[in-house]
């Protein structure tokens, strides 16, 4: 998946993939220092429980508001979690898009 972002102009490239029935590997490229922060504390390997959870609990979004203070309005996390949530089959692989009516 690949979020670009044109307010602060970052491109992400995320991939998340099974690795077991319960456990899913993640990596997330960024030239962004706040999201690489994030990632390095998400760490590589998520546990499919984990992904599932409500925002409060669900580990990437509680470890985006530990690293990423000043970008609340950072649509990476929630690619993450799509990403996530579509390897686990829980959700369709289609394109979201945020955009302005003009």
């Amino acid at each position: 998946m690949e979020v670009n972002d044109d307010n602060c102009g970052f491109k992400t490239v995320i991939t998340v993939s099974k690795s077991s029935p319960d456990e899913l590997s993640l990596s997330i490229q960024s030239k962004c220092e706040n999201v690489n922060k994030t990632a390095s504390s998400i760490g590589q390997s998520l546990k499919s429980i984990d992904i599932v959870k409500p925002f409060k609990e669900n580990i990437i979004h509680k470890k985006a508001a530990e690293n990423m203070p000043g970008c609340v309005v950072c649509s990476v996390p929630c690619a993450v979690t799509k990403a996530a949530w579509v390897e686990l089959g829980m959700a369709l692989r289609k394109d979201a898009k945020i955009q302005f009516m003009t």
